[in-house]
């Protein structure tokens, strides 16, 4: 089941890299206020070098933005 939010990105954490037995690794996680009256905030994490330098590229700290999620 998929889901979607809306909110201001209000911290973008560190790139973590590592060596796990499948190679190299590359993740960045970053917090979502989507300004709700009882400041519902999201922490995301995003694995995979393509999708974090995407991330990087095109978002940054006070930017609005849609994200679709998928809970495991």
């Amino acid at each position: 089941m998929s889901f979607k939010v809306r909110g201001r990105i209000t911290k973008i954490n560190n790139v973590q890299t590592g060596k796990g037995a499948k190679g190299e690794w590359k993740k960045i996680s970053f917090l979502l206020d989507n300004g709700e009256k009882f400041n519902n905030l999201f922490v995301f994490d995003l694995f995979g070098a393509e999708k974090v330098d995407n991330f990087l590229k095109y978002n940054s700290e006070g930017k609005e933005v849609d994200v679709s999620f998928n809970v495991k």
